[in-house]
């Protein structure tokens, strides 16, 4: 009897914890999945126009799409960030662990990009490598594979950016990008509907 109690109880510890992720993962996934879809269509933009100022009579100014979205994005990801930490009641361990380790891996993409420009280096294999890092450490604790997944295709693309040149690089960003940010984003916000809808 006394051995069944403690079987329960393992058990009902386990369902507790899944519960958590699980809550965790609804709401990671209606406050942040903003995030992925926000900075996943602002870069696509960016390499777009990018690839577009190359091809044109104004081929000098390529890099212009960067310095100007990439900024605006920042104001307009710390004006949602602060609305959305006045709305959030409770901060779990877990989403207090994220946005620990985005803000502090934003600060290494900028510093990174900074080093990275000064030195006549094109940031966009360590752009993809960080990328990756993120998907997958965001995946194995969110036990969520699209970003697993997402953080693999990264860090193939990452090493495989160091043997091609830069336009060919943009591309590979893009491709990062849509399977990194944009799907996982998505399938994120969809499956945090899900979550919600049957609590």
């Amino acid at each position: 009897m006394e051995n069944n109690e403690k079987n329960l109880t393992a058990l009902e510890s386990i369902e507790v914890i899944e519960r958590m992720i699980d809550n965790t993962r609804t709401n990671y996934g209606k406050q942040r999945s903003f995030y992925y879809l926000f900075w996943g269509w602002l870069i696509l933009t960016a390499i777009v126009l990018q690839y577009a100022l190359l091809y044109s009579k104004f081929a000098e100014y390529n890099f212009l799409p960067w310095p100007i979205l990439m900024p605006l994005g920042m104001v307009v990801s710390l004006v949602y960030s602060y609305k959305d930490r006045q709305k959030e009641k409770n901060e779990t361990y877990l989403s207090h662990f994220f946005g620990v380790f985005f803000s502090t891996g934003s600060l290494l993409f900028i510093i990174g990009v900074f080093i990275c420009v000064n030195n006549n280096i094109s940031p966009n294999p360590l752009v993809m490598l960080i990328s990756g890092v993120y998907g997958i450490v965001a995946g194995r604790l969110l036990k969520f594979k699209p970003f697993i997944f997402g953080g693999i295709v990264f860090l193939i693309l990452s090493v495989a950016a160091n043997y091609v040149g830069g336009e060919t690089q943009l591309l590979m960003l893009a491709i990062g990008i849509v399977t990194g940010y944009l799907i996982p984003g998505y399938l994120l916000r969809s499956k945090s509907k899900e979550n919600a809808a049957t609590a």
